[in-house]
């Protein structure tokens, strides 16, 4: 499967080694370069938009101190911020994805600011524990990933009293419980091996466009039918509204993935309606869907293993 990495984050680790004091323990200083988007909230709840954020996430050993800056919240305005976290003292947890152990960094302080614009309400997770899309390639769909370390920043905090910032990424997969029903069933055909994964469309700047993909792996939509490798539902209509985000479509011919890796429409099961929202901190996604008249499909999950 291949990776693309974001631009600016191609050397997204540097490790610095600082002596303190003759004859006692080093500290080790850990700098990683986090890209993200920010969803940012009037709390008046009566503005919100969408921009590229460079976040500056600094660990300190022994100690496991951890702080987080940036230099470039953009308001729902025209102005710029810069904020810097005092230390914070993360919880370090591993959780499995795929069979692999992943680190997971979680985060809070009421009062979070040491320098610059002030944070409250902060609460997060650095981690590296983010499903990603199964082997088999869709054509067309790299994957974006923020770093080379494979991080991922979500979090949350209002600064300077004024706004809301929720992160995200353009491209996630997500992965939990799907129920489908059609006609005649006498009982609901419940599985956890459909994962859902959400391609936002950006421009050549970066910015978030307000079209996105939805790409089905591994779709069973009956306990009869056969395993499709990937349905892609292309050119959703994508809405951020304060606190998240909505994907949508009606009647949508998808494409779907044959032998060879050919994406070939089908017609036959056309998505009557597909409708996706954001959950919890922007991790969580509930979906609701109907194919062709026959199939309904809901689904609820995540895009971080627990």
């Amino acid at each position: 499967m291949k990776k693309m990495i974001f631009a600016v984050a191609l050397a997204a680790l540097s490790l610095g080694m600082t002596s303190c004091n003759d004859d006692k323990e080093s500290t080790s200083i850990l700098t990683l370069p986090m890209p993200a988007y920010n969803l940012v909230t009037s709390l008046d709840g009566n503005s919100c938009a969408t921009s590229l954020c460079y976040y500056t996430v600094t660990m300190t050993y022994p100690g496991n101190l951890m702080t987080l800056a940036s230099e470039q919240v953009k308001t729902t305005g025209t102005s710029t911020l810069y904020f810097a976290t005092g230390k914070l003292t993360p919880k370090v947890e591993q959780a499995q994805v795929d069979g692999t152990s992943r680190e997971t960094l979680s985060f809070s302080a009421l009062n979070a600011s040491e320098a610059g614009s002030a944070v409250t309400n902060l609460d997060g997770v650095l981690t590296q524990a983010v499903y990603l899309p199964k082997v088999n390639e869709v054509p067309g769909y790299e994957v974006l990933v923020p770093v080379s370390s494979g991080h991922y920043l979500f979090t949350q905090y209002n600064i300077d009293g004024k706004w809301k910032i929720s992160t995200f990424w353009p491209d996630l997969t997500y992965k939990g419980s799907t129920t489908t029903r059609f006609p005649g069933q006498t009982e609901p055909f419940v599985t956890e091996g459909i994962s859902y994964r959400l391609v936002m469309k950006r421009n050549l700047d970066n910015s978030i466009t307000d079209k996105a993909d939805i790409i089905f792996y591994d779709a069973q939509f009956a306990p009869q039918a056969p395993a499709l490798k990937a349905v892609v539902l292309t050119d959703l209509k994508l809405e951020f509204a304060p606190g998240g985000f909505r994907v949508s479509g009606t009647n949508i011919v998808p494409k779907v993935l044959m032998d060879g890796n050919v994406l070939t429409d089908n017609s036959r099961f056309t998505f009557d309606r597909f409708e996706m929202n954001s959950a919890g901190q922007l991790t969580g996604a509930a979906i609701n869907y109907s194919v062709a008249g026959k199939y309904t499909g809901i689904f609820s999950g995540s895009c971080v293993a627990k």
